[in-house]
This record gives structure tokens, sequence and C-alpha cells, in this order.
């Protein structure tokens, strides 16, 4: 998908109401995690994200001493 130059707050929410995770609407319209976050939180809005997704917390203290932060982690392809 080609990225848009500006994402509009109804872009965002469309995909929100839909029930999409903060990952999903960021790969959805191509922005980073950090900038739907940011976007949800100007919006009075809180993340959206699945109470049934199993993580390895093992692999999440990989991941923490390689320097990645709990953003960098949210929910990455390996742990779905």
């Amino acid at each position: 998908m080609p990225r848009k130059s500006k994402v509009s707050d109804e872009d965002i929410l469309e995909l929100y109401r839909k029930g999409l995770t903060n990952r999903q609407i960021a790969d959805e319209l191509c922005m980073t995690q950090p900038a739907v976050y940011y976007r949800l939180e100007k919006l009075q809005l809180v993340n959206n994200f699945h109470h049934n997704v199993q993580v390895d917390l093992e692999q999440v203290r990989i991941l923490h001493t390689m320097g990645l932060t709990n953003v960098g982690i949210a929910i990455p392809p390996l742990f779905t």
C-alpha cells in the first residue's frame, strides 16, 4: 500500500471502531505504532489491544536485553 501523505482522524477512528489493534491500524495506514498511540491519546481513546494474546515472557526479556522498549516489542508477529 502506498504511504498516504496525511492520515485523518476519521481513517484512524474507522479502524479503531472495527476493533483493530494499534499495530494493525499502524500497518493498515502505513504509520508507526507510537504515531497511532499519540493520535488515539489526542482523541481521548484508549489503546485497542487483544486480551487473548499469549506473550512468552522469556522472549520479552530477550528483546529488552537487545535494547527494545515496550513500544518496540508490542506484540510483534513472533508472539501471535
